[in-house]
């Protein structure tokens, strides 16, 4: 059994990536058994190899071009074409798919290069707790208050990519993504009114992948006729991976058996009898991202004093070991620390902006708590800016002034210095 972890990236995230394999090789406690598959452009290459020649010496750690693995695959476009044409979401989902079925992995999981290690891991353990007891969360939209357009959309385009084999209207018989291959009984409810991202417990049974493809076509083909047959709204969108792998699962999961953990059940279990605790979640989420995200994604955010011991306990018993963290400031450092103290998770995902793991120096305390992450500091940057831009307009006249001067005495000084051969001889 060989287990990867898949991280595609690109130049201006290398920074993170050093981090990222700081804290792999600080918390990892048997890198022997885990591969880093990291995916880059073509002229990438060779700058993330001298990069990560360090690293090599304690973790396995392979590099792929994946402009060779687009053409090994016979994709008409390069990696920038194809970026330009479908869109990032679309372009990142093809970048992890191919590198997975690259990779010569039963087993994967998908971190972005912003993810960062915080507790010893064994990584054999976390894959086998997981894989012993497979699960996927789900959130029903429709017993939310508000959901975004975009998330709308999002799910949108994979109901339509999972419909389109079992609906014969949606079938185009040339579009080998759309060809109907009789594996399963599906599940025919949508999944329009479906949310998967909920967490970043994102890990892959490659045998699963193998036949979403076999049933849905080749990656690229399945981007390709999404573009080519979605509402040109629904473009920018385009397809999310996580949600389509886990899409695939849901709608076929008699074959699978995958636990499904509806985020209803575990908002119950977090805060029962405490209503009002409830309301003021609920409140923030929808002031903060408009229905955007999932409902729990980002918990770690909205951590206080009341709810942190609370959603400690249900993330601890629904098995949340990989969570998203996007900021640290003053006023959720402390229930973040004891959240953590609590749930003591493997990894947190998507963002390197906290101060936990190896994050945790003066250096990014005094950053990410009283600069970067400090909604006054911030505060006191726009102020300043609204005190000086009244004065804009006379320091530019003060400048073109100074200009108009120095241009005139060097004119002067050059007629001065040549007046003689303007004088009659």
């Amino acid at each position: 059994m060989k287990r990867g972890i898949i991280t595609p990236t690109f130049e201006p995230h290398f920074k993170f990536v050093l981090k990222y394999l700081d804290s792999a090789e600080k918390y990892i406690t048997d890198p022997e058994n885990i591969t880093f598959f990291f995916t880059v452009s073509e002229g990438d290459v060779d700058k993330l190899s001298k990069l990560l020649v360090n690293y090599k010496n304690k973790l396995n750690i392979e590099i792929l071009c994946f402009d060779e693995i687009l053409r090994k695959h016979n994709v008409p476009y390069g990696d920038k074409k194809l970026l330009l044409k479908y869109g990032k979401f679309s372009y990142q989902t093809l970048k992890k798919f191919y590198t997975m079925l690259e990779s010569d992995c039963d087993q994967m999981l998908v971190l972005d290069s912003e993810s960062m290690f915080i507790n010893k891991t064994n990584i054999n353990e976390m894959f086998d707790n997981f894989f012993g007891s497979p699960f996927i969360t789900v959130c029903n939209l429709d017993l939310l208050s508000k959901v975004g357009g975009f998330k709308s959309k999002v799910m949108e385009n994979i109901n339509l990519i999972l419909d389109s084999v079992t609906n014969k209207k949606n079938i185009n018989k040339k579009n080998s993504a759309y060809k109907k291959v009789e594996l399963y009984n599906s599940n025919q409810s949508s999944l329009n009114d479906i949310w998967f991202l909920e967490n970043f417990v994102w890990f892959y049974d490659k045998s699963i992948l193998t036949k979403m493809f076999e049933r849905l076509g080749e990656p690229f083909s399945i981007i390709d006729n999404l573009y080519m047959n979605s509402p040109l709204e629904n473009r920018e969108q385009g397809c999310f991976e996580i949600c389509l792998y886990q899409g695939f699962i849901y709608k076929y999961n008699e074959h699978f058996d995958y636990k499904i953990i509806h985020t209803e059940d575990l908002i119950n279990d977090t805060f029962k009898d405490n209503t009002k605790l409830y309301q003021k979640y609920e409140k923030d989420y929808y002031s903060l991202w408009g229905g955007e995200f999932g409902f729990v994604e980002m918990a770690m955010a909205l951590l206080t004093d009341k709810n942190y011991s609370l959603f400690a306990q249900s993330f601890k018993k629904y098995n949340f070991n990989i969570i998203r963290c996007d900021f640290t400031n003053l006023n959720n450092y402390k229930a973040q620390e004891l959240f953590l103290d609590i749930l003591h998770p493997n990894i947190l995902a998507a963002s390197q902006n906290h101060i936990w793991g190896v994050n945790d120096t003066l250096r990014d305390k005094i950053w990410n708590l009283l600069v970067f992450n400090n909604s006054f500091a911030r505060f006191i940057y726009a102020d300043i800016k609204n005190i000086i831009r009244p004065i804009k307009p006379l320091l530019t006249w003060v400048r073109y002034f100074y200009y108009l001067t120095k241009h005139s005495v060097l004119w002067l000084k050059g007629l001065l210095e040549n007046i003689k051969y303007f004088k009659n001889r």
